[in-house]
């Protein structure tokens, strides 16, 4: 993709603002050999649009009227600061009434595609920008400039390229989706990470580390996860894996058939659709379950069914990038909630735990801390 930027001086002022002005310049390297290409981000921290222009800005999308250097703009204000995804998730749920009731089907389901780009926290295009506006978003300290070869989709998340083979990471509060060598489709959750080689021919292996949503091309060679638990084996199917170091080996199977090996006890199982198998020490529970349940976070849900607190703990705190401390008191353990979560701000999420359960919390907004106890009065 090119800039369209061929005024040396434009260059030197360009390089000039870059050097003084922004605070945070991360290059990641993408690619092999001769497809190699870089994307460069800088990422700064000042708000660049208030309320009004939010709203108006909104309002153009939904009328087809916001262009694709517009709409960038929206995506990276809202993904800059959490504060700025707060204030944008304050007037979602208005808005989407709104829409419902005024302007039908269609501007909904415009709607419901810009909040899956800001939730998937990725950008795909970019527009030439004339050096006028490069200036103007040099001058409030906040600019970005990818670039990277047509067709190669870009994604604010990290990317490494390393002896062959490239590692992906969705950091905490941020998902993504890419293709395989092979045209198979990963989605990859919060705190998760993707390694695998950019050659397909020898074999179909990747390494997980966290979750995944996988969507396997049929082919003749084995489609492989391997995991510090285990290795799931497809051959064309769609499933989910969730491997974190601090809970079991767990895998969703929505269709097609996967076989689960245990490394350790050379033990092997095979799923059938809707079913699910999770390691639990050195034996395998197989039951029948409500796939949507595991695999709606791909689509921007948390749905969660008589589950305890301490399990959706883990859940809210890489998808809202927090950390959650729960009290020493056994009382906790023993509270569950059933629901759904989609796009709401943690600090809705917070006060719908408190109202619905007998506990009370306090968030330290410095450290991104919230303290969970018990409430003897509630």
């Amino acid at each position: 993709m090119h800039l369209g930027i061929r005024d040396k001086s434009v260059v030197i002022i360009l390089d000039t603002l870059l050097s003084i002005l922004f605070e945070s310049l991360i290059i990641l390297p993408r690619g092999v050999g001769k497809t190699s290409s870089y994307i460069v981000l800088i990422l700064t921290g000042k708000e660049i649009m208030n309320k009004n222009s939010l709203n108006n800005y909104i309002e153009k999308f939904l009328k087809g009227k916001l262009s694709n250097e517009e709409e960038l703009e929206l995506l990276l204000w809202v993904k800059q600061h959490r504060d700025n995804r707060n204030e944008f998730f304050k007037i979602q749920h208005s808005i989407s009434a709104k829409i419902l009731r005024s302007s039908g089907k269609t501007e909904y389901l415009k709607w419901q595609e810009l909040k899956r780009k800001i939730n998937d926290q990725k950008i795909n295009s970019v527009r030439c920008l004339s050096i006028n506006k490069i200036i103007s978003y040099a001058a409030v300290l906040f600019a970005g400039i990818i670039i990277s070869y047509l067709l190669i989709p870009t994604k604010l998340n990290n990317i490494h390229n390393c002896n062959y083979s490239q590692i992906i990471t969705a950091p905490h509060g941020a998902r993504t989706s890419f293709k395989l060598p092979d045209s198979s489709i990963v989605w990859l959750n919060s705190g998760s990470t993707l390694s695998f080689s950019t050659d397909f021919e020898k074999g179909r292996v990747v390494k997980l580390k966290g979750e995944a949503f996988f969507k396997v091309v049929k082919s003749r060679k084995p489609f492989i996860v391997s995991t510090n638990f285990g290795e799931v084996e497809v051959k064309g199917t769609s499933f989910n894996v969730k491997a974190f170091e601090d809970e079991n080996l767990e895998t969703t199977l929505v269709t097609g058939s996967v076989s689960i090996r245990n490394k350790n006890l050379n033990k092997e199982v095979t799923l059938e659709p809707g079913q699910q198998v999770r390691l639990d020490g050195n034996t395998f529970m197989i039951e029948c379950v409500d796939t949507d349940i595991f695999t709606s976070w791909k689509d921007g849900k948390i749905i969660f069914r008589k589950e305890y607190l301490p399990q959706l703990a883990k859940r809210l705190e890489r998808w809202y990038n927090v950390k959650i401390d729960l009290d020493e008191d056994t009382r906790l353990d023993k509270i569950h909630y059933s629901g759904t979560i989609e796009m709401e701000s943690f600090s809705e999420i917070l006060e719908l735990l408190r109202v619905t359960a007998p506990i009370d919390y306090s968030f330290n907004e410095k450290t991104r801390v919230i303290s969970i106890r018990y409430d003897k009065s509630h």
